[in-house]
């Protein structure tokens, strides 16, 4: 496993490995739990040591009777003679350590002694140590001792000998566990999405972290079961049974109490199982320390042992219950459902349901409501229906959307056949929001229709205000604003005509966004009022989506500060409240904001973080950071730009919304221009332009700087304090200092391109600084091809392994370039299409920095790039 957040580590043991090597030994003590990775540690440590220094290995062993200086044995075998073997066959103890010690005095270079695992030594293993310790300092020798400090009672023998390490030649190196980010990032490499529960199951122990990650099923790992097996066995039959006990509750705290009544435990006992270190104390409570230790407790019981335990901790936490205690209801019915007692289900799921939807909790909502409705014995169907609506709204609220959709169909027919039209309209506006959320923007329209039609037959009520609000919020979500204000004043009548005090958040939302994007200073005021009505009434749909409404549109007027302070608050409200519908695409949004302020690392960072931890969730959570990937990658010229790019454009397939066609337009027009191929797409993205000059004016002022140059249009229309605007005029210069002012060096650059030679060189620096080599490659291919002098050049490595920074396929492309290929060619050799082919060909002249394919095949040759040791020319290509 790579080693990772152990810089600080390695440091220390470099450093005293210098120290040790100018003549001032070293003890160095490294402590941690079982699988923290102190034997991985030290290995990195020795690889990396000049290899003048010698290393000699030992270790003690978990024998019932230990080999007495077990690790002296292990060096002995290690030695080239024999004087550490006779040592130990006179059984001499002092003759024994000073050999050990001569060996290293008598070393002509640094030499480093490593005993792991001291925490099994015998009494002469330790007593060498203490030893070592006292006559290293004046030698070039350092000793390295590995032990667990988990398994360590106040009685171990090894204290003692810690007690007496002490003084400036000893250095102690506690490991600690791996962190949530360390985590998410070997989850990543190994393609596995899951990081959040992977946290949550190890604990951040990297032998954990790697078992469960080489581990293809959800069952605890075999090798970590034997450990954690093993370990059971040495315990005493009272401290096991806590043990089994303590497994029945999932990642939940088990209390002192709840030990007490239902085992009564002597006092060592339960010290036994902390100083063992599987449990950890925590005030008047006790916790496994890693959760793959609690489940192969767990797993090692038989189902019968298992439903024994359950009956007693349930029988136990019902009579606190009764007696006025402070139970956890998640607890009373995680045993109530694995002894299936009905009953006590339908009694107290749904109020441990709806407490967790009110803190916020709402995964553990919906898996209350899940729980419940696999118990429906004796519940009728209007109760089943109520049940299902809101395990529906649980599972929008994060982010679950095909789930949400087929709940609520399934409670739209009971409604139907029951003859409830209020409840049949809530369920059709409820659908109508769901499946937008799939991407289905004609069906959301649909049912939007549907839910008014049979609301405004009945009398008028909260539904039917609802109802109007939903068909105002898909007016904003096709740039319709002047419809939506219409929609959204017949909302707000009704629901101040009758008091629906708790709509107004959901209908000054949709006001405001409409109203702002009109230019009407009221907008920003009616989101704001919004954003606080719904966190004074701890709305929390309400209020994820003022503060992604506020922050989009911030963004979008390119006030970016603000919408980063927008961003950053919504994301962390969404973080702590499970609202994954809302977190995800603000974070999204966030991604693209950092893509086009120049921040691309960060940028990438958070974007690929969505793809990949969140890729089953709906398309049009998705869609901001698919976009600021794509967008990002075609900048870079990254090789699987032209992917990124199909993905991006597949999510909004279903989509009629401008809101997804213009910025993956403007992608389109960005990507087509870098590989000379502006003409191509000019025809596609002509609808989308002409919607948006009647409905987004930024979006067609930037696409329309793109379709003038594809001479697609003649005149795009004018935008006040648009910089793309100012280009279109002709005022590049004007236009680069806005961008700059707002802050998007890549359009600064862009603009600076258009200008004089100083500007022009100014722009292949900003490219430069940015990684946009296709954008810097076009620009000093023009410059040369116009003869222009002290062009400053791209820094670039000269490897053969990675010339100029080609990526391997393209370096394959190359190789074909040089051999004469035309694109057609190239793709029926690397089977790949012929418009891949060609976006390729265009990265590496970029890259290259030359106009043609002929330049850039002069280039491979004259570097050598192809040449074999013989000096031939090697065109050896593999698909």
């Amino acid at each position: 496993m790579e080693l990772l957040e152990r810089d600080r580590e390695i440091e220390l043991l470099n450093s005293t490995r210098a120290k040790s090597a100018d003549g001032s030994g070293h003890v160095v003590l490294v402590s941690g739990e079982a699988g923290i990775g102190k034997t991985a540690l030290i290995k990195h440590f020795a690889k990396a040591a000049p290899t003048a220094t010698r290393f000699f290995w030992g270790a003690c062993d978990p024998l019932f009777t230990p080999q007495p200086l077990a690790p002296v044995h292990d060096i002995s075998r290690q030695l080239s003679h024999d004087k550490l073997v006779d040592a130990l066959l006179s059984r001499n103890r002092l003759s024994i350590f000073s050999t050990v010690i001569d060996e290293v005095q008598q070393s002509n270079g640094p030499t480093v002694i490593v005993i792991e695992d001291i925490h099994w030594a015998d009494e002469a293993t330790l007593d060498l140590i203490l030893f070592l310790s006292r006559r290293l300092h004046e030698t070039r020798g350092m000793l390295v001792v590995t032990y667990r400090d988990d398994e360590l009672d106040s009685e171990h023998p090894l204290r003692q000998v810690l007690g007496h390490l002490a003084g400036r030649n000893v250095t102690r190196l506690k490991l600690s566990r791996l962190s949530r980010k360390a985590v998410e990032h070997l989850a990543k490499k190994k393609g596995r999405a899951a990081a959040k529960d992977l946290y949550a199951l190890t604990g951040g122990n990297p032998f954990y972290v790697t078992e469960r990650l080489a581990s293809l099923s959800d069952d605890v790992p075999p090798t970590i079961q034997e450990v954690v097996t093993t370990r059971l066995s040495q315990l005493t039959p009272a401290a096991r049974e806590v043990l089994e006990l303590a497994s029945m509750v999932p990642r939940l705290r088990i209390e002192r109490w709840l030990i007490d009544t239902t085992l009564n435990p002597a006092a060592d006992t339960m010290a036994e199982c902390v100083s063992f270190g599987l449990l950890d104390s925590h005030a008047e409570a006790f916790v496994f320390r890693h959760e793959l230790t609690r489940l192969a407790v767990l797993e090692s019981l038989p189902v019968s042992r298992q439903m024994e335990y359950h009956h007693k901790i349930l029988e136990q936490l019902l009579d606190a219950q009764q007696q006025g205690e402070s139970v956890s209801l998640a607890h009373i019915v995680h045993h109530a459902r694995a002894v299936h007692a009905t009953d006590i289900i339908q009694r107290l799921a749904p109020i441990a349901a709806e407490e967790a939807g009110t803190i916020g909790s709402h995964r553990e909502s919906a898996a209350h409501y899940e729980t419940l409705l696999d118990f429906t014995d004796g519940l009728s169907e209007q109760d089943q229906a109520g049940y299902l609506e809101k395990l529906s709204y649980e599972y929008y609220l994060t982010g679950q959307i095909p789930k949400a959709i087929e709940v609520r169909q399934r409670v739209l027919e009971i409604r139907e056949r029951l003859g409830q039209p209020e409840k049949t309209g809530e369920n059709l506006r409820w659908l109508s929001r769901l499946v937008w959320f799939a991407g289905k923007t004609e069906q959301a329209q649909t049912y939007a229709t549907r839910a008014i039609e049979v609301l405004e037959a009945l009398a008028p009520g909260y539904e039917l205000a609802m109802a109007y609000s939903n068909q105002s919020q898909l007016f904003i979500l096709t740039n319709d604003a002047p419809q939506a204000i219409q929609v959204g004043l017949k909302a707000l009548q009704l629901a101040e005509e009758q008091g629906f005090d708790d709509l107004l958040s959901h209908i000054l939302n949709n006001l405001g966004v409409s109203q702002w994007r009109l230019g009407d200073a009221e907008g920003q005021e009616n989101l704001e009022r919004s954003l606080q009505l719904a966190l004074e009434h701890k709305q929390h749909e309400h209020a994820a989506r003022a503060y992604t409404n506020i922050a989009s549109i911030l963004a979008e007027n390119i006030r970016y500060d603000e919408a980063r302070r927008y961003y950053d608050e919504g994301i962390r409200y969404c973080v702590d409240r499970d609202l994954d519908s809302w977190g995800i695409y603000m974070r999204g949004g966030r991604a693209h904001l950092l893509v086009e302020t120049g921040a691309w690392d960060e940028a990438e960072a958070e974007a690929s973080g969505i793809l990949s931890t969140h890729a089953g969730a709906a398309a049009v959570l998705l869609q901001p950071a698919q976009f600021a990937m794509t967008h990002l990658k075609i900048r870079r010229g990254d090789a699987d730009a032209d992917q990124a790019l199909e993905k991006a454009v597949e999510l909004i397939r279903q989509s009629k919304e401008l809101q997804a066609l213009g910025p993956v337009s403007i992608i389109r027009a960005e990507a087509a221009y870098l590989r000379g191929d502006l003409s191509s797409v000019a025809e596609e993205l002509l609808p989308v332009y002409r919607e948006a000059t009647q409905k987004d004016p930024y979006v067609a002022a930037t696409l329309g700087y793109w379709l003038l140059k594809a001479d697609a249009i003649s005149q795009p229309p004018e935008q006040e304090g648009n910089p793309f605007s100012l280009l279109i005029a002709g005022d590049w210069q004007g236009a680069a200092e806005m961008f700059d002012e707002i802050g998007r060096p890549y359009e600064q650059a862009l603009a600076l391109s258009e200008g004089d030679i100083g500007a022009q060189k100014k722009a292949l620096r900003l490219f430069d600084q940015l990684g946009a080599a296709p954008a810097a490659g076009l620009l000093r291919a023009r410059l040369r091809n116009e003869n222009i002098k002290g062009i400053p050049r791209r820094p670039r490595p000269a490897t053969r392994e990675n010339p100029a920074g080609l990526t391997p396929r393209q370096l394959e492309v190359l190789a074909c370039l040089v051999a004469g290929l035309s694109n057609q060619e190239i793709a029926d050799q690397l089977y790949i299409s012929h418009k891949t082919a060609g976006h390729h060909v265009s990265a590496i002249l970029g890259k290259l920095e030359v106009a043609s394919r002929q330049e850039a095949a002069q280039v491979a040759l004259q570097e050598g790039w192809f040449l074999t040791d013989d000096g031939q020319a090697n065109m050896h290509t593999e698909a």
